[in-house]
């Protein structure tokens, strides 16, 4: 079973993620900042990374400079769910070998799962249907 660590500070944003990748059978881990996640990845390598930009004490471009550059496992891949749609950051990320970029206002579970799917291989598991889902208001 793959797992996948959820970095975000939006609790709104983390638990509906978090309840539509078990229901697909994925372990879910959680982290609200950069910090966090750092310290999730030196106690158990996931096999993907959801990752905010916009976050407290570290943001996410600064996680993703950590992961890539530093002692953490560089070969995670990491799909970034954000509202950041700046165009700087999101060539920033695409540089620091991200798998994919989601803006968070215009994706569906079904997008979100599909990128899932091919971040984490054929080996993965899952699939199928989308349950019926919506994002919080």
């Amino acid at each position: 079973m793959p797992n996948i660590l959820v970095v975000d500070d939006s609790s709104d944003t983390r638990e509906p993620l978090m309840k539509l990748l078990r229901l697909y059978g994925h372990g879910v881990s959680a982290a609200s900042d950069g910090v966090e996640a750092l310290h999730a990845i030196e106690e158990h390598t996931p096999d993907l990374i959801l990752l905010d930009v916009m976050m407290p004490h570290m943001d996410g471009l600064t996680f993703l400079q950590h992961l890539r550059h530093g002692q953490s496992p560089k070969k995670v891949p990491v799909i970034i769910v954000s509202a950041v749609t700046d165009e700087r950051v999101v060539k920033k990320c695409t540089e620091l070998g991200i798998h994919c970029y989601l803006t968070k206002a215009r994706f569906t579970f079904p997008q979100l799962l599909a990128r899932v799917a091919e971040a984490l291989g054929p080996t993965s598991g899952g699939g199928g249907a989308a349950p019926t889902m919506q994002w919080p208001a």
